[in-house]
């Protein structure tokens, strides 16, 4: 007899929190329950973090998604100077160096959300980001 899988749900908000982000997608995950928690938990602290974006919620946003300043700097085109100056407080970023470095956290958290989801579909990932953003403070 062929083994069955089991899926366990993800805790969604309620129906009429749904209803008002347009998400209609049930996500289901093949992962024990325990580590659902933990993914979710993780995904929404990064979104709050990321929401939050003042520097120092940009460094733990950093070292929750494990990268390093060198990896990060590199990606937004600052010297890894540049970027650990920003993070302790001691310089301002420009606007558009802000939006970059805050564009390539929101890349990180993109490729884990496509991870959880075992998918690369855009509209998916887009809704999920869409419900995420609506429900995290």
């Amino acid at each position: 007899m062929p083994r069955q899988q089991q899926f366990e749900f993800l805790p969604l908000p309620s129906p009429a929190l749904l209803a008002d982000t347009g998400f209609d997608a049930i996500i289901l995950f093949n992962q024990p329950m325990s580590e659902k928690h933990q993914i979710s938990n993780s995904l929404e602290r990064c979104v709050a973090l990321l929401k939050k974006g003042d520097a120092s919620s940009l460094k733990q946003l950093r070292c929750l998604l494990e990268k390093t300043q060198a990896e990060l700097a590199q990606e937004v085109g600052v010297s890894q100077e540049a970027l650990e100056a920003w993070e302790a407080g001691e310089q301002q970023p420009s606007g558009i160096q802000l939006a970059r470095w805050k564009i390539k956290l929101a890349s990180y958290i993109d490729e884990k959300i496509a991870a959880v989801l075992s998918t690369q579909n855009s509209e998916v990932s887009s809704s999920f980001w869409s419900l995420i953003w609506e429900l995290v403070d």
